[in-house]
């Protein structure tokens, strides 16, 4: 499955300013393709995490449209579209972003479990590939920064998606588990998933198959 933003452009209404519009990100037309590793590099502030989260179905363009092959996400109804994003995408959040009241193997398991479903058996599996399988029942607080990026990585991935964005992925890591984590993005593309990672580590370039850099809103 490959995503393209066609014409997507985001802007916000300020008042009490010069221009009441701020541009975060202007219009440009964007692929994600299948089986390839997307890097979006650039500093903090230059529109990068929007664009992400406009093509993740998570903020919606001012204009322009998004597909998933032929699907047009944004013409979907808001439930519709919840559903379609836990069955076909993967999501690794910038920072933090384990529930506090879960334990490890129930955070994994949490795509399931927004739908009723049991994937226990497939967090179980998800976690024993990422290395924390012997920490199913510790709570988030007890878990180390390199322990909840991996977890979070296996949440994104449990249902195994066939599109996958990492915001940051590995900002908060030190170099091995720097490596771990792109390596894994790097092993889910070749298998044949989109992957969109963004960030402003140039670590992320040797393991890309296209890199794009953003300054100031403008995709270059």
């Amino acid at each position: 499955m490959e995503v393209r933003g066609q014409q997507i452009r985001k802007e916000y209404y300020r008042s009490g300013t010069g221009s009441n519009i701020f541009t975060a990100v202007e219009e440009c037309d964007f692929l994600v393709p299948s089986g390839k590793l997307t890097v979006i590099h650039g500093r903090s502030g230059s529109g990068k995490s929007t664009i992400l989260n406009m093509l993740a179905g998570i903020l919606k363009p001012t204009g322009g449209s998004v597909f998933y092959d032929d699907t047009d996400l944004y013409s979907m109804r808001d439930e519709e579209l919840a559903r379609f994003r836990n069955l076909h995408i993967g999501y690794v959040p910038q920072g933090r972003s384990a529930v506090p009241s879960l334990n490890v193997l129930e955070n994994v398991a949490l795509p399931y479990a927004l739908y009723e479903e049991d994937g226990e058996e497939a967090a179980a599996e998800m976690m024993e590939r990422f290395g924390i399988a012997d920490l199913s029942e510790v709570m988030p607080d007890r878990l180390s920064g390199g322990e909840l990026r991996r977890m979070a990585i296996a949440r994104a991935l449990v249902r195994r998606p066939e599109v996958i964005f990492a915001d940051e992925p590995t900002g908060d890591l030190d170099d091995e588990n720097t490596v771990a984590v792109f390596g894994a993005l790097r092993e889910l593309a070749a298998a044949g998933a989109a992957v969109l990672v963004v960030t402003h580590e140039e670590d992320a370039f040797e393991y890309a198959d296209h890199i794009y850099a953003m300054n100031a809103g403008k995709l270059e």
